[in-house]
């Protein structure tokens, strides 16, 4: 017999028998998340982290997040609250983790892409990294980092439901400037009927009109050059030396080699503006070749900056305008030649862009810890944020992480570190924190959740950390596991064939911000934890017990075991039997005053 069973209470407030997968009114979603593992985190909005921490630790949860989202009110905690907080974690036997400030790791702001934002990002993060170390020294902190802060991207579409119109985003890769691109309709004469052209054939399209432009602008200079030239090449290039030396008087010249002279001298002038603007054409477009092109691609650039490094090396436009003509039109046309076949990438998708900005950042970042802290570097977990963002579905947090982890390779090697050691960092300090709430919103573009479910497929190998929280797929509302449509039994599942080992840390702010009380028993209730720890597991009949088997009344209204002992855990149960030194008296450092005690030699009343 065991003290469970030593007192039955008044009644049994145990479902035994109902199936809670099939119950209505059941928050229970079908899947046990051990409490142990369960966290809850800190108001957002406030830099009292000491007594947020305080708080949840109170209410019973083991896992605490730390999360003041704006970077104002980040930097306003003192940094000795981190090392006091990892204190009181110590003492009552609770784990920490860390949600940094929302930054953006691309460097994307108001103003579009900046290097020198993403650089600054860059060393605020790693000043994070080293706070997060002070909240747990001994072990891998995930640090939750979102993956953007509202870098436009292409709103995922299910097939079949994509239409004119539709926006996808651009970015000019020089400027960082940013611009979209409404999807369009042509008519195709070869099915007879207009098709929606793919998105990478109108960028295609784009980046080929960007050189056409301008190489348009420089055939108007060249043919009105190209004249002038014609006219002045009756003057040869030892009689032009003469003139430039001035060996050679301007009044001595003949009517018509004063003529000739003049329209060489214009000609020169609109030559001289063409080579810079060829020049400038030439190095803006160069790094943006496809790494793909063909070989006549690669070979038409390389006779483009031939010819130019002619033109300024045999001053050719000072001495022979009419052979610099010959290469300015040979240079002109293999801009053409290029802009056809493999036109450069001027303009690129916002996500890849991003992506290359981004994951140089989260190397960076993590490389910085392993070198601070080795071993106990905290985890630099990338959370995916809102669809219609950069990096919000599986597909696009994989290929972060997988890219992020591949840069933080190259970097640690580069800096000595064997290969075999860095990649084995790499897989470990480099995940994914999985937002539920944020994938639920692709709802809105009318995926399913089995849909929703197979998102978490792609990126699960991946996750660190997850960020549990209900909606209904149009607001990140918030509320607590089981009062939205988020499909968690799935979710769960996917996570668990991956091998996830991870924290779970509810959200349920929106839930609390409507005045409903604490969420801790609807959590409970939601992800089925066991009541007890594994060795005593079993309820009095021999049954697993779980909290969501005990049943509460309505959400606003005291159920039976939703706010204090209830009818399941009655006073006076305690009072006869003791439950340890909240029930002593006063004089013996209890908290009872002013009653019969059984240690006071009065009968109990």
């Amino acid at each position: 017999m065991s003290y469970e069973s030593f007192y039955e209470g008044s009644s049994s407030n145990y479902g035994f028998g109902i199936n809670e997968d099939t119950n209505p009114e059941s928050l229970f979603q079908g899947y046990r998340v051990p409490f142990k593992t369960i966290g809850a985190p800190t108001k957002p909005d406030t830099a009292n982290a000491i007594s947020e921490v305080n708080a949840r630790m109170n209410e019973g949860i083991r896992t605490v997040e730390v999360q003041s989202l704006s970077p104002q009110v980040f930097e306003t905690i003192p940094k000795q609250h981190f090392k006091e907080i990892n204190r009181m974690a110590k003492l009552t036997g609770a784990e920490i983790t860390l949600h940094a400030p929302l930054l953006d790791l691309s460097g994307y702001g108001e103003q579009g892409f900046n290097d020198n934002e993403r650089e600054e990002v860059q060393e605020r993060l790693k000043d994070i990294i080293s706070l997060a170390h002070d909240l747990n020294p001994e072990g891998n902190i995930p640090v939750t980092i979102h993956a953007n802060h509202g870098v436009p991207a292409t709103i995922p579409k299910k097939p079949g439901r994509e239409k004119e119109g539709d926006i996808f985003y651009v970015v000019d890769k020089n400027t960082g400037q940013m611009g979209g691109i409404k999807r369009e309709t042509r008519y195709d004469p070869n099915q007879r009927k207009d098709i929606l052209v793919d998105p990478n054939e109108q960028l295609r399209e784009l980046n080929k009109k960007m050189i056409e432009r301008d190489t348009t602008e420089l055939i108007y200079s060249f043919d009105k050059a190209h004249e002038m030239a014609k006219i002045g090449q009756i003057l040869t290039e030892p009689f032009i030396k003469e003139i430039n030396t001035k060996k050679l008087k301007e009044e001595d010249l003949l009517p018509q080699q004063r003529d000739a002279l003049n329209n060489l001298r214009i000609a020169q002038t609109f030559f001289d503006n063409m080579e810079n603007q060829l020049d400038a054409l030439y190095k803006r477009t160069n790094k943006f070749i496809p790494k793909d092109a063909e070989t006549d691609t690669i070979e038409a650039m390389q006779r483009i900056r031939d010819n130019l490094i002619e033109i300024k090396q045999k001053k050719l436009i000072d001495l022979n305008p009419m052979e610099a003509s010959k290469k300015f039109s040979r240079i002109i046309s293999d801009f053409r030649e290029v802009s056809e076949n493999n036109p450069p990438e001027i303009y690129g998708k916002t996500e890849d862009f991003a992506l290359e900005r981004a994951k140089k950042t989260i190397a960076e970042v993590a490389l910085h810890g392993y070198h601070e802290f080795g071993e106990t570097a905290p985890i630099v977990s990338i959370e995916n944020f809102y669809p219609g963002t950069a990096f919000s579905t599986g597909k696009g947090m994989k290929q972060l992480i997988e890219e992020s982890r591949k840069e933080f390779v190259n970097l640690a090697k580069s800096k000595g570190i064997e290969s075999r050691k860095a990649e084995e960092a790499a897989e470990k300090l480099i995940g994914a924190t999985w937002d539920v709430g944020h994938l639920n919103l692709l709802r809105k573009q009318g995926f399913t959740g089995e849909e929703i479910a197979k998102e978490t497929k792609e990126v699960a190998k991946f996750v660190k950390h997850v960020h549990l929280t209900d909606n209904f797929g149009y607001n990140d509302s918030h509320l607590v596991p089981g009062m939205g449509n988020v499909p968690f039994k799935r979710i769960f599942e996917e996570l668990e064939k991956a091998g996830f080992k991870g924290k779970e840390i509810v959200e349920a702010g929106g839930f609390v911000a409507q005045g409903f009380g604490s969420p801790t028993p609807h959590v409970l209730e939601a992800l089925g934890s066991p009541i007890y720890a594994a060795e005593m597991a079993e309820n009095w009949k021999g049954q697993m017990s779980y909290w969501n088997q005990i049943k509460q009344g309505a959400y606003g209204s005291q159920g039976i075991y939703s706010t204090g002992y209830g009818l399941m855990l009655p006073e006076g149960h305690f009072s006869i039997y003791g439950s340890g030194f909240s029930t002593l008296p006063q004089e013996l450092g209890g908290q009872v005053a002013g009653r019969g005690q059984r240690f006071s030699g009065k009968p109990m009343e």
